[in-house]
């Protein structure tokens, strides 16, 4: 799986002409402050858009001195040693720095030196997985939980007033837990060395699910919480304007704007770092349901679409009627448009098929006529990524068809010279489905269950899908002749 996305739209626009971005293990010193030595003075607060805010002009000189340095406790050291709270300008130079390195964390994968050095790769690999799932992706709730308790949004109702201490120490506790997690996640998802012939033993080191964690680690890091980095940028200035002024109501309007958003990308950050702690618990099949789940929901959606279509009339020159608003009231269907509706009708049963077959993946244990099962561990990422990827396939072509015939009920058109079109997408469907019901029948195992206190064998899965594969046809055939029936080519 290739990992491109870099999650650059977060970042402001002053920062794009960087001549180099940072290497994805490079390390930044934070001083005793908690602020990233390396921090450039800058200007203007940057907006997470890469705008200066309006109300940036309005911010009094002395929040945004660029010449205090830092010691212990966050303090800032004036002329006679006495101790100032920190600027304003260190606070939001922080959060710039700190989503400045990680807003193309992962961006690429690579073997780092440390997995050459383990005397055991794969057992040190696991480690990771295990260390990441049960403390390092929770560390980052717990950072998360303090910048919203330093952003004073804890407490819903109330003007925030933002602690620039607090928010200075939470950063080298995100800066550090980030750096461990990109570590892990490298080393985790690295390509192994070729004395590694197969997967069979990897485990949760198959290609097809690390480059899975290595991708949505990467997502929730360069989308989520770095867009929270810079949405505090903007929201914490706001907050120091309203509470000096805070009879300015274009001040009120605009921090309950950002107060929003960053509430809004917090609970992002959260339940995507929930998500991923929870599918690393899972084993392959559970990984593979969660595909299959999105593949369902898809399915289940396309059937909404076709069946609220306006059924065929059986004269020609039907006047539209108020369900058909999206054409318009005073539309009449011609006979080619008819048709269209009779021929998307008739892919009903083929879709309805379609969700009774995930449907049985996903649940089988909720129905006592079907057979629990397990997968077997003899299997590789190119048959995971099969097993996932044609019943998925399956749904999207599906959705492809039906918003095909979507567009052409609403323009009261016929097929025109695509009949073509529509026959070769319900003949590469059958193919798709007999390939993914082999694979099934392949890698699953039935279990034990109730009605079955001994394992059952694979022939109940092979005279299911056998059943299946039939109906399929039936309903492929009644498709094709229904659209072969028109007379207007």
């Amino acid at each position: 799986m290739s990992d491109s996305t870099s999650g650059a739209s977060a970042v402001p626009s002053h920062m794009s002409d960087q001549e180099e971005s940072p290497r994805p293990n490079s390390e930044v010193t934070s001083g005793s402050s908690g602020v990233p030595s390396d921090m450039s003075d800058r200007e203007e607060t940057p907006t997470p858009d890469g705008e200066v805010p309006w109300w940036a002009s309005e911010i009094p000189s002395n929040m945004t001195d660029q010449n205090e340095s830092t010691r212990s406790g966050s303090e800032v050291t004036s002329g006679a040693g006495a101790s100032v709270e920190p600027s304003l300008h260190m606070v939001l130079h922080a959060l710039d720095t700190l989503g400045y390195r990680y807003h193309e964390a992962l961006s690429r994968t690579f073997r780092p030196d440390e997995n050459d050095r383990w005397n055991s790769e794969l057992s040190e690999r696991h480690n990771l997985i295990d260390e990441l799932r049960s403390v390092l992706l929770p560390s980052i709730k717990e950072h998360l939980n303090s910048l919203l308790c330093a952003l004073d949004l804890k407490v819903s109702g109330k003007h925030p007033c933002p602690d620039p201490e607090l928010i200075l120490e939470t950063i080298p506790k995100f800066d550090q837990a980030l750096e461990k997690i990109t570590r892990s996640v490298q080393c985790i998802s690295a390509p192994f060395p070729a004395n590694f012939s197969h997967e069979f033993h990897l485990g949760r080191c198959k290609k097809f699910l690390r480059s899975r964690l290595h991708s949505q680690v990467r997502l929730i890091i360069t989308n989520e919480l770095c867009r929270l980095f810079y949405h505090c940028i903007s929201f914490i200035p706001i907050c120091k304007l309203v509470n000096d002024k805070p009879e300015n109501l274009d001040h009120q309007t605009e921090m309950s704007k950002l107060k929003e958003r960053v509430v809004s990308v917090w609970d992002d950050c959260h339940r995507s770092i929930d998500k991923t702690i929870k599918w690393l618990h899972k084993k392959p099949l559970g990984v593979l349901q969660e595909g299959w789940l999105e593949a369902e929901e898809k399915v289940t959606q396309v059937l909404e679409t076709i069946t609220k279509l306006p059924n065929p009339t059986i004269n020609s020159g039907h006047r539209l009627d108020s369900s058909d608003t999206e054409v318009g009231q005073n539309t009449t269907r011609n006979p080619e448009a008819e048709h269209v509706l009779k021929v998307a009708k008739s892919t009903i049963p083929i879709i309805k098929l379609a969700r009774i077959l995930l449907n049985r993946l996903l649940e089988p244990s909720r129905k006592q006529t079907a057979v629990p099962f397990t997968m077997t561990e003899l299997v590789d990422s190119d048959d995971l990524s099969s097993l996932c990827g044609r019943p998925y396939r399956i749904a999207t072509r599906l959705e492809d068809l039906a918003g095909l015939f979507l567009r052409l009920h609403r323009a009261n058109n016929g097929f025109g010279n695509n009949k073509q079109m529509f026959r070769s997408s319900i003949d590469s469907l059958f193919n798709t489905l007999d390939g993914s019901l082999n694979d099934l029948t392949f890698y699953l195992i039935p279990l034990p269950f109730k009605l079955f206190p001994r394992p059952q064998s694979n022939n109940q899965f092979a005279e299911w899908f056998d059943e299946l594969r039939n109906l399929w046809r039936k309903a492929t055939d009644n498709y094709l002749n229904t659209l072969n029936e028109g007379q207007y080519e």
